[in-house]
């Protein structure tokens, strides 16, 4: 007994239960911070429809593997959400202005850059994928050679980022007609007015089966057969510089980093819909 005594006086101890303390302070005082940032303010985010990523469901509310990876990330940051979903056009203008306080997923300009707050954490990457009428003889050269031999749907306000953006405002195709969204895209095609249409990898898989049209639109395939990927995006979930500040962006950044960390990210992103 006198012995446990001493060693528990001892220097050392006290200095190692003095770290242990501090340690667990500082562990404690981080996910307060993290739970506090957003001191419970509701943050309104907007979203395109692009199932099953983020779209409208049957109760009017937004849903969505997106929606869900957003939600939890805010939740553990503070924050409450409120998601609408809106043409994309739209969710840039509402977001410009504050309307709304976050939009994605979006990728990354300079002019975006000066409206926008852009965390460190990518949300999702975007795989950019030309569509044609099943069994079309229309092939897209890869370096765009032949596209002055093509009409091409593409998205009002889209970024697709690297050569394909320069492609298609350098006139190289053409036409270039502008939608408002994939379903009009895919609509445009199989009545001949498009030759191609543009669009996610993921989500256009996902509207054509729900539709049917799986053996009436595929993807441009190279020779070996494999679906070419056009462009490769990171998007983000974005703040708006008029309604937040870089403490909310600093905060989502935790959180969504934690959920990558801990598995909840490739979780919710996996589960079926």
């Amino acid at each position: 007994m006198v012995q446990s005594v001493m060693l528990k006086t001892s220097p050392f101890y006290r200095a190692c239960a003095l770290l242990l303390a501090l340690g667990l302070s500082l562990v404690f005082a981080a996910g307060a911070a993290a739970a506090s940032a957003g001191t419970g303010r509701t943050l309104r985010v907007v979203a395109l429809e692009a199932p099953p990523l983020c779209m409208q469901g049957p109760d009017g509310k937004a849903e969505g593997l997106l929606v869900d990876i957003v939600r939890e990330a805010l939740r553990r940051a503070g924050y409450g959400a409120e998601f609408e979903i809106l043409p994309w056009k739209r969710c840039l203008e509402t977001t410009r202005n504050g309307e709304a306080d976050a939009v994605f997923y979006a990728g990354y300009s300079r002019e975006r850059a000066k409206y926008l707050y852009f965390p460190m954490e990518q949300l999702f990457e975007e795989q950019t994928v030309f569509w044609r009428r099943a069994g079309s003889p229309a092939q897209l050269a890869p370096d765009y050679s032949n596209a002055r031999r093509f009409t091409v749907a593409a998205g009002i306000g889209y970024r697709y980022g690297g050569r394909l953006d320069g492609a298609l405002a350098e006139g190289l195709f053409r036409h270039v007609e502008r939608i408002s969204d994939w379903e009009r895209g895919a609509w445009m095609l199989l009545n001949g007015r498009v030759d191609f249409f543009l669009a996610d990898r993921l989500p256009a898989l996902h509207l054509l089966r729900v539709q049917g049209l799986t053996d009436r639109i595929e993807p441009l395939r190279d020779a070996q057969g494999q679906v070419m990927i056009w462009s490769r995006s990171p998007t983000y979930l974005c703040f708006s510089r008029a309604s937040t500040t870089r403490k909310d962006v600093r905060a989502f950044d935790a959180a969504l980093s934690a959920l990558k960390q801990d598995g909840t990210y490739e979780r919710l992103l996996s589960a079926p819909r």
